[in-house]
C-alpha cells in the first residue's frame, strides 16, 4: 500500500471520524481513544472504516468482501475473526457491544453515531522524528530459533523459607551464579546442583523455581533434554498450587509455555507475573518479544518502554528493540543494534540474530563466517547448527549442508525433510507436524514458513503458499526471508506473492504509524545509550 502517494489523494481516505470516544484518523489510519493510539492492523482498521461508513445499518458478507478484503467473496469464519479481532483492539464484547453489533443473519453493523471531521494534525517535532526513508523493509528474526523469552535470571526469587540452610543456600547460590554465564556447560552444572538440592530437600521453594528457569534455558538455547520444558512446567505449576500471587512463579511458568509455542497462554502468565510485580523488568521484555512475534511492534516497543522504567536494562531489551525497529527501517535501529552488541546478552543468541539477518540479506558466506569463527560450545549449540546449514544450502552447497542438519538433530527436522522432500512424503510429513503443533497449543508463525519450504521443495506450490498465508496470519513479518529461500522460489514467482507480500507490508505500515503517533516512545528509540 502506497502511504504518500503522489497522484491526488482519494477522497474517502482524507479527514477523521468522530464516533462515540474515537477518533479515526483516515490520513494516518490510526484510531485515537482519549489521546492514545490503539493497536489495529490495517485489515481491522478498514473493516472499522467500513462499518463506520454507514452506521446503525447492516453490512451483509459479500459488501465486507469487496470492500475490506477487496475480493468478490470471503468465508464467513475469516470475517468472524477478523470482528472479533477488531472487538478486541477496541475493547468491545460480542454479548453487550459498544461499537459493533452482530445482525443475525445479515451482517454486522456499527453502532454509535459518525460525524466526519478535518485531518487530524501530527506535531512537526513528530513527524520529524519519524521521518523514515526508504521503502519498507521487514528484518524479522525466526521465531523461537533466534531469542530467548526472557532474561529469567533477572527474575524477581523466590522467598525465604526454613529450608534454607546452609547446605542448600551455598549450591543453590552457586548455581544461579553459574546460570547468569548464559553458557551451556555451566547451565548443565547448575542443573544438577539444583537437582541434588531438591533430592534432599525436595519442598525448597528457591531450588525449584530456579531449576524450572533453567531447564527450559537449556531446552530453548543449548542442547535440551527431551523431559526438560515438561519437568520446568510442572515446577512452576507446583510453585504456584502453593501460591498463586507469586510472580516469579508466573513467570516461570510463563517460560515453560513459551517454549512449547503456547503464546497465547505465556503471554498471559508473563502479564500476570508483571501484574504482580510491576519491577519484573525481565517479564516485561519477554512478553513483548511474544507480541513482536504476533506483528504487534508498537505494543512490544511500549512494554520494553515499561521495562526500561521498571529497572536496570534487560540482557535482551536492545536487541529486541532493535529487532522491532529495523521491521519499520526506522533510522535509530542502527544505534540500538550497537548497544545489543555490548549489552552482555547471551553470545549464542546475538550469533543467532547476526547470522539470520546475514542469510536474510543475501549473504549466507558471512553468516558461515561468523559460525566458523564461534568457540566450540557455540558450534555444539543446535540453533546454530541449523543455521549453518541453512547458510550452505543457500550458497548451493547440500552435501555440507545435510551433515549441520543432522548434527542438529529435531532442531532441523523440517529442513532435513526439506532436502528430501518428494510427493505424499512431503504432506504426511508436514501435516503430522502441524498436527502435533496444534495438538500440544504450538502457534509459531515460522513452524508454517518451515513447512513451506518442505511443501515447495516437493512441488506442492498451493500448500506451501497457504502455510504462509496462515503464517502471515499468526504474526509473520519477514518478506525478504521468503524472498531469498531457494526452497520458496516457486512461491514468489506465483501470481499470489505479490498479495501475500503486500499483507505483510499493510500490517507493518499499520504499526510504523502507531510507532510515529506514539510520543512517549520518542525518547525511548532516540536514546539508546
Amino acid at each position: 500500500m502506497n502511504e504518500t502517494p503522489e497522484t491526488p489523494a482519494d477522497p474517502a481516505r482524507q479527514g477523521s471520524l468522530k464516533s462515540g470516544d474515537l477518533r479515526i484518523d483516515l490520513n494516518r489510519r490510526i484510531v485515537w481513544r482519549g489521546g492514545m493510539p490503539l493497536d489495529i492492523s490495517d485489515l481491522s482498521f478498514d473493516l472499522l472504516v467500513a462499518l463506520a461508513r454507514q452506521p446503525g445499518e447492516a453490512m451483509d458478507m459479500h459488501a465486507m468482501a469487496r470492500q475490506v478484503w477487496n475480493q468478490a467473496s470471503v468465508s464467513e469464519e475469516t470475517i468472524a475473526q477478523r470482528v472479533a479481532l477488531l472487538r478486541k483492539a477496541l475493547g468491545d464484547g460480542a454479548r453487550q457491544p459498544r461499537y459493533i453489533r452482530t445482525v443475525r443473519n445479515s451482517g454486522y453493523a456499527w453502532m454509535p453515531p459518525v460525524a466526519e471531521g478535518p485531518a487530524i494534525p501530527l506535531q512537526g517535532r513528530m513527524v520529524k522524528a519519524f521521518s523514515l526513508a526508504g521503502a519498507l523493509a521487514v528484518v524479522i528474526a525466526g521465531a523461537a530459533l533466534i531469542l530467548p523469552r526472557l532474561d529469567l535470571f533477572e527474575a524477581a526469587e523466590a522467598p525465604a523459607t526454613a529450608t534454607d540452610t546452609i547446605d542448600t543456600s551455598l549450591p543453590l547460590q552457586r548455581a544461579r551464579n553459574l546460570l547468569e554465564l548464559h553458557r551451556p556447560a555451566d547451565t548443565d552444572t547448575a542443573i544438577d546442583l539444583l537437582d541434588g538440592i531438591l533430592a534432599t530437600h525436595p519442598d525448597h521453594a528457591g531450588a525449584r523455581l530456579s531449576l524450572s528457569f533453567a531447564l527450559t534455558t537449556r531446552a530453548t538455547k543449548f542442547s535440551g533434554q527431551d523431559d526438560d520444558v515438561s519437568r520446568a512446567e510442572a515446577l512452576a505449576r507446583s510453585l504456584l498450587a502453593e501460591d498463586t500471587g507469586q510472580g516469579s512463579a508466573w513467570h516461570a511458568l510463563a517460560y515453560a509455555l513459551d517454549a512449547r509455542g503456547q503464546l497465547d497462554d505465556a503471554l498471559s502468565a508473563y502479564t500476570q507475573a508483571y501484574t504482580l510485580d510491576p519491577r519484573d523488568a525481565a517479564a516485561l521484555s519477554s512478553a513483548a518479544y511474544l507480541l513482536r512475534v504476533r506483528g504487534r511492534l508498537h505494543a512490544a516497543l511500549q512494554l520494553e518502554a515499561r521495562a526500561l522504567e521498571a529497572g536496570p536494562p534487560t540482557l535482551y531489551g536492545p536487541l529486541q528493540i532493535a529487532v522491532c525497529l529495523d521491521l519499520v527501517e526506522h533510522p535509530a535501529a542502527a544505534a540500538w543494534w550497537d548497544r545489543a552488541l555490548t549489552a552482555g546478552a547471551g553470545e549464542a543468541v546475538v550469533l543467532a540474530e547476526r547470522m539470520h539477518t546475514d542469510m536474510r540479506q543475501g549473504r549466507p558466506a558471512n553468516a558461515l563466517e561468523r559460525f566458523q569463527q564461534a568457540g566450540p560450545a557455540l558450534q555444539d549449540t543446535p540453533r546454530l547448527q541449523r543455521l549453518a546449514g541453512l547458510a550452505y544450502w543457500r550458497l548451493g552447497d547440500t552435501d555440507r549442508a545435510r551433515p549441520w542438519f543432522e548434527r542438529a538433530g529435531e532442531a532441523a527436522l523440517p529442513e532435513r525433510a526439506m532436502l528430501d522432500a518428494s510427493g505424499s512424503q512431503a504432506d504426511t510429513l508436514t501435516q503430522d507436524w502441524l498436527d502435533e503443533a496444534l495438538q500440544d497449543g504450538a502457534s509459531w508463525p515460522d513452524l508454517r514458513i518451515r513447512l513451506a519450504e518442505v511443501e515447495a521443495s516437493a512441488g506442492h506450490t498451493q500448500r506451501a503458499i497457504e502455510l504462509i498465508g496462515t503464517a502471515i496470519d499468526l504474526g509473520w513479518r519477514d518478506v525478504a526471508w521468503i524472498e531469498t529461500s531457494p526452497a520458496l522460489l516457486p512461491v514468489t514467482a506465483s501470481a499470489a506473492w505479490p498479495d501475500l507480500a503486500r499483507r505483510i507490508e499493510r500490517e507493518l505500515a499499520a504499526q510504523r504509524r502507531l510507532i510515529e503517533a506514539d510520543p512517549a516512545l520518542v525518547s525511548l528509540i532516540y536514546a539508546p545509550n
